[in-house]
């Protein structure tokens, strides 16, 4: 995909409005992440936002009783005011290996910031896959961020880029076969038969259809402009669970395009910022990957049980 490199040299010449300045350190102290903190918090993004958002957008039901500039907003802010750290509370950035049951070749990684309750959602999903007789590890953080190549603190104001970082640290862990879990995930069934999907396809992705209303237009050209993909043409693929085997030929070039993406860091100016990018990749990378064939997620807990569901989403 040389055209898409050649893209990405070009506009690379543009600042990424999310970036710290900040050393390439693989191995973040305490004092490393309050540093990079404070830079994250002093991002203001406002007047990017009052440029290239559509004025003339009317309210739709999803954004019920805020402007959608006000959810886009939030969204976008999220990662810029994560908590990775808060001494004055004694939570300081934590991060384990855990062999769940009998372990194997396989791992689940979670990662959240000290935000809301985020921290025991995360050890809640720890507790119930230890209950239903998952095999396999487990990495996890609570706060800090994935750090794979110590270039990664830089960008952890992009807006959701961490899930693919956390998998990239399993990944240098030795782990083949890896499955993001977000953290407001409820493990109601043994998911280790997801992981023989991934070995077979090389990926396991949850698609739904295409979400017209959560990305902004200079956000949708950017990125067809880059991938030649229009996101909105296609199924898009849901980030509460993503599944990578090392070894799948397109894995490589996927996590290479991914990061060149990340670094650029306004192909995330939307609502479901990593969905959209990863949408565009998977037409490049892996364009004939189905969707799970398997009851991945369920609306309710009740429901989801009783029809076999691996997951329930804990609304938050």
């Amino acid at each position: 995909m040389a055209w898409f490199f050649l893209l990405f040299t070009l506009v690379f010449l543009e600042a990424n409005p999310f970036k710290i300045d900040f050393p390439v350190v693989e191995e973040l102290s305490n004092e490393d992440y309050f540093n990079a903190q404070a830079k994250l918090h002093a991002i203001n993004i406002d007047s990017l936002l009052e440029q290239l958002y559509p004025h003339h957008w009317t309210h739709s039901k999803y954004y019920k009783a805020k402007s959608p500039k006000e959810i886009f907003r939030g969204r976008l802010y999220k990662s810029l005011n994560q908590v990775l750290t808060h001494p004055a509370e004694n939570k300081f950035p934590q991060a384990g290996l855990l062999k769940i049951n009998g372990g194997g070749d396989r791992c689940i990684v979670l990662f959240c910031s000290y935000d809301k309750s985020y921290p025991d959602m995360l050890k809640n999903v720890i507790s119930n896959l230890k209950e239903i007789g998952y095999n396999g590890f487990i990495w996890y953080r609570i706060g800090g961020y994935p750090n794979p190549t110590g270039v990664e603190i830089q960008y952890a104001g992009v807006p959701y880029a961490f899930k693919i970082f956390m998998i990239e640290e399993a990944f240098k862990l030795g782990f083949r076969f890896v499955l993001w879990l977000d953290s407001a995930m409820i493990p109601i069934r043994n998911p280790d038969p997801l992981f023989d999907l991934i070995k077979k396809e090389g990926a396991l992705i949850k698609e739904i259809g295409p979400q017209n209303d959560y990305i902004l237009p200079s956000t949708l050209d950017e990125i067809e402009r880059l991938t030649g993909v229009n996101v909105l043409k296609y199924k898009h693929i849901r980030m509460s669970i993503f599944g990578l085997d090392r070894e799948a030929h397109f894995v490589p070039l996927f996590l290479k395009a991914y990061r060149e993406m990340v670094y650029l860091g306004t192909p995330f100016f939307s609502n479901l910022p990593e969905e959209y990018v990863i949408t565009a990749l998977k037409q490049i990378y892996f364009p004939n990957l189905p969707t799970a064939k398997v009851l991945l997620q369920g609306p309710t807990y009740f429901s989801a049980r009783q029809k076999g569901f691996f997951f329930v989403n804990k609304h938050h």
